[in-house]
C-alpha cells in the first residue's frame, strides 16, 4: 500500500500536510485556533496558513505537468529506484484534476485541504480512491490525518511556511512538512521530510480570454531523514535528495 501511496505522495506536499506520530485528541489548539495560530507565529513557525487572493476563491481544473527531476546528491544516494522509475515515466505528461479554494472563518481564502488531497491522490492514480477519510480542520491547518482503505495511515504536519508577494498578481508560498507512514506490523513508521515551493501569477477572467487564468510554478523537494541514517543526513548537509519541478495552469470551473 505504501508502494501505491508514493505515486501520490505530492498530493501531501502539494497540498499542504506532514507527518506526525500520532493523531491529537481535541486539544486547546482545536478549541482556540486563534490562539494556536498566534503561538505558532510566535514560535517562528510563519502564517497559520496560506492565504490567496480573492482571485483563487472557488474550483478550478488543473493540468500539472512534470517538466524537470533531479537528484543533487547523485542517482546512487535514492534509496528507492522506484521513484527515478516512476518520475520518468511521468516526465512531461499532464496531470488533470481540480483544487478549490475557500473562506475560513476569518474569512481569508485559503486551500480546502481535504478536496485538494482527495481529488490529486485519485487523479494520481487514475482514479482510483484508496482514501477512506480525512481529518483536517481549517482553522488549525497545519496536522492532517489520512485513513486509507487498505493499508496503514498517513499523518502530515507543516512544520514551517512562509509567503510573499514580489510583484502585482504574483504569489511565492513555501511550506516545509514531515510526513509519518504508519507501518501495518511493529516496525518503526517511516518518516518523510519535504518542501513544496510554488510561485503564481494570475490574471483577470477577462484578460485570460477563455485560457487559464493562473499558472504556476511548483518545486516539491524530498530531504532526507534519521529514519535513513544519521550518515546519510549529514552526508546530505542540507540538500534534498530528489527535485521535482511542475508547470501548472489553472481553469475556472
Amino acid at each position: 500500500m505504501e508502494d501505491r501511496f508514493q505515486l501520490s505522495r505530492r498530493a501531501l506536499v502539494a497540498s499542504t500536510l506532514t507527518g506526525v506520530i500520532a493523531w491529537p485528541e481535541k486539544s486547546q489548539g482545536m478549541e482556540l485556533p486563534a490562539a494556536a495560530n498566534q503561538a505558532w507565529e510566535a514560535l517562528g513557525g510563519g502564517p497559520s496558513d496560506l492565504f490567496y487572493p480573492e482571485t483563487f476563491l472557488g474550483p478550478w481544473q488543473v493540468t500539472s505537468v512534470l517538466v524537470d527531476f533531479e537528484m543533487p546528491m547523485g542517482q546512487d544516494k535514492v534509496k528507492d529506484a522506484r521513484l527515478v522509475q516512476r518520475a520518468k515515466s511521468e516526465m512531461n505528461d499532464p496531470l488533470v484534476y481540480e483544487q478549490r479554494f475557500i473562506r475560513n472563518k476569518a474569512g481569508k481564502v485559503i486551500a480546502d485541504r481535504i478536496y485538494n488531497v482527495e481529488a490529486l491522490v485519485t487523479a494520481s492514480l487514475g482514479g482510483q480512491k484508496i482514501l477512506e477519510d480525512i481529518q483536517w480542520d481549517p482553522e488549525d491547518p497545519n496536522i492532517m490525518r489520512l485513513s486509507m482503505r487498505q493499508g496503514p495511515g498517513v499523518f502530515t504536519r507543516v512544520t514551517r511556511r512562509f509567503q510573499d508577494e514580489p510583484a502585482e498578481r504574483r504569489l511565492d508560498t513555501s511550506e516545509f512538512i514531515e510526513q509519518v507512514f504508519e507501518s501495518a506490523d511493529d516496525r518503526a513508521p517511516r518518516v518523510k521530510a519535504s518542501r513544496c515551493l510554488t510561485k503564481y501569477k494570475w490574471r483577470t477572467t477577462v484578460e485570460s480570454q477563455g485560457g487559464p487564468s493562473i499558472v504556476a510554478t511548483q518545486v516539491v523537494s524530498d530531504f532526507p531523514t534519521s529514519f535513513e541514517g544519521a550518515e546519510v543526513v549529514l552526508q546530505a548537509q542540507g540538500r534534498p535528495e530528489i527535485v521535482y519541478t511542475y508547470k501548472m495552469t489553472f481553469q475556472k470551473m
